[in-house]
């Protein structure tokens, strides 16, 4: 008798595998890749634009050091993060592709 193969997508972090409720376990947050990506694109739009506007707080208000030393660790985390977000997305992307 032969099965049909078993779902080897990647799950996001925090989604475990259940093998007796399907390929996801039924209270997943995202219940499609389209929720997965939509997701990663609104966290990584929203990083971005916090980058943005942190950086033109570091380099246009004049601010004392101390604030300013702040908004560029602002600007510089939401930039990584942002980065980790385009990257996250891509990797899901191409892994639903195999």
């Amino acid at each position: 008798m032969r099965t049909t193969p078993r779902d080897n997508r990647t799950v996001p972090s925090g989604v475990v595998r259940n093998p007796q409720t399907g390929p996801l376990d039924s209270e997943s947050m995202f219940e499609t890749p389209d929720d997965y990506a939509f997701a990663t694109l609104c966290f990584t739009t929203v990083m971005g634009l916090l980058a943005i506007v942190a950086a033109m707080f570091t380099t246009m208000l004049p601010l004392p050091d101390t604030w300013r030393y702040f908004w560029l660790a602002v600007c510089v985390v939401s930039f990584v993060l942002t980065v980790i977000g385009i990257v996250l997305f891509f990797r899901r992307k191409a892994s639903l592709r195999k």
